[in-house]
């Protein structure tokens, strides 16, 4: 069985806003510490296609958390400057859509993180200019609020596959959405 380039999994994501999560950079670190190459070879062929690679503050908050000396700590920041072009702001716009789609989860919504919910709110603020979110974490975004656009199978040099994603908002799944709610609300109120 052959596993697909990361050019074919990448294939039209020219000139985009790639968001990224926190597993992003804690696998890309491991990657890199283990002298693997995959993780910056696909930060490579990202910056290839002229996509600028960003993510959020809280995001940068749950990469660093957890490093027990300073040099720890000193490494990390290094990885993460690095890497990202730009790490975008969480405004009351951002915290606003956080609330908004943690209604759009429903009950799924007690399993995810507030990280998460704001990486996905940056998703919809951005949604116009084509941003898109890298995570391996598929179920906490999902298909029924957000487009899977690719699949970037990771393969190990041990053998193990880790497997990405890249997700856009969706604007009229979420319209389909509130439709069922409100739906769902009268049928309540009755």
């Amino acid at each position: 069985m052959s596993i697909p380039t990361i050019d074919q999994c990448i294939e039209g994501t020219e000139r985009k806003h790639i968001l990224l999560d926190t597993c992003f950079f804690c696998d890309c670190l491991l990657s890199v510490e283990r002298n693997e190459e995959e993780f910056i070879e696909l930060v490579k062929k990202f910056k290839e296609r002229n996509n600028i690679l960003v993510t959020i503050y809280p995001v940068a908050l749950e990469f660093f958390r957890g490093s027990d000396l300073l040099s720890d700590f000193r490494k990390k920041k290094k990885f993460y400057d690095n890497l990202i072009d730009t790490t975008l702001h969480i405004d009351q716009n951002i915290l606003n859509e956080a609330y908004t789609l943690t209604m759009l989860y429903r009950n799924k919504s007690k399993d995810v993180s507030p990280t998460d919910l704001m990486l996905g709110a940056t998703l919809k603020k951005y949604s116009h200019a084509g941003i898109l979110l890298l995570t391996r974490d598929h179920s906490d975004f999902p298909v029924k609020i957000f487009d899977r656009q690719a699949v970037i199978p990771m393969q190990h040099t041990n053998g193990g596959i880790d497997t990405f994603a890249l997700f856009k908002y969706s604007t009229d799944k979420e319209a389909e959405i509130y439709k069922n709610l409100l739906r769902a609300d009268k049928k309540t109120k009755r």
